[in-house]
């Protein structure tokens, strides 16, 4: 406090000198130089002294704690997103494996023979066809255009190099006795295995 006071008046005598336009300068300087000595010759005593070192030592140590508690809140966070990515991968596996108990899949690979299947699934009012070499590519018929896209998949393939494999579902057997004439007819080679209604049909993948 009475280093601001002095501080102060040291401005203000400054200003009186600017505004004095110079005059009485060494007598307004003569002021100043008393003040600063002034202020000089009266150091704080030891008592205020240790304060302001046990305040600045508290300082330090609340700079230490605010510093080591935003450390924490970070890693805290970043632990509890972890811990979230972990459990939603455990959640996505269990409820996986509980969709694989509550239904049979049938998963279907090439195997090593040199003929390509075609499988075509067949249900009551479609048929999907299925590419082993693809597990997303699906090919949905209806059953108005069924028998037509099995003709169209007859004439572009090699019947010497592949033959047909039907799935079929207990709704498509007037449609599958139809779609097998045809694959015959077209000199195809057919095989076929009855599932029921519920059998999931899935491609493995390589």
């Amino acid at each position: 406090k009475r280093i601001a006071e002095g501080l102060d008046r040291i401005r203000e005598i400054e200003e009186l000198k600017l505004k004095a336009g110079g005059e009485s300068e060494l007598d307004l300087q003569a002021q100043i130089a008393d003040l600063k000595a002034g202020l000089a010759a009266k150091p704080e005593n030891a008592e205020a002294n240790e304060l302001r070192v046990q305040i600045e030592g508290l300082k330090e140590e609340i700079k230490k704690t605010t510093d080591a508690t935003v450390d924490l809140t970070v890693k805290r966070d970043r632990e509890k997103g972890e811990v979230e990515r972990i459990r939603g991968l455990v959640q996505t596996k269990a409820d996986d494996l509980a969709e694989s108990t509550r239904s049979a899949h049938i998963w279907l690979h090439k195997g090593a023979s040199d003929l390509t299947p075609l499988v075509v699934e067949v249900n009551g009012d479609k048929a999907i066809l299925r590419d082993l070499t693809d597990p997303s590519k699906v090919e949905e018929w209806t059953a108005a255009e069924m028998l037509a896209k099995l003709s169209e998949l007859a004439g572009r393939s090699d019947k010497s190099k592949s033959y047909f494999v039907f799935f079929v579902r207990p709704g498509g057997i007037l449609a599958f006795a139809n779609l097998v004439s045809a694959a015959q007819g077209a000199g195809f080679g057919v095989g076929y295995h009855p599932i029921d209604e519920t059998t999931a049909i899935r491609v493995a993948p390589e």
